[in-house]
């Protein structure tokens, strides 16, 4: 089954391979929905991703990459979040914490 999916990603991103929009549009991914500008068939440029499953919740707007963050604000519904720059999908550079109780870290 798994191979047959990879096939059909495979497939798939050869179809759309030098298609892009800048205009918004809503993908379905695994684990997340994500809304905004694609380019071969990945966020980005501006968008927004809501996860699901086991993260339900947690949500990331901002810019993207080819795939990654760039630069932008994830929060979770506990109230923390974190605003600023991205590397490898991680907080990287420059940003602010935010805390459930307000407090936060430059």
């Amino acid at each position: 089954m798994r191979s047959v999916f990879i096939a059909y990603l495979i497939s798939l991103s050869a179809l759309f391979a030098s298609v892009s929009f800048a205009d918004e549009v809503t993908l379905e991914f695994l684990n997340f929905t994500y809304t905004g500008e694609f380019t071969d068939v990945v966020p980005n440029g501006y968008g927004t991703a809501v996860y699901k499953g086991q993260w339900k919740g947690i949500k990331y707007v901002g810019e993207w990459d080819n795939g990654w963050f760039k630069k932008g604000t994830m929060s979770n519904p506990n109230g923390k979040q974190y605003a600023g720059e991205w590397i490898n999908n991680k907080p990287n550079g420059q940003g602010t914490h935010t805390y459930s109780d307000g407090s936060k870290y430059v």
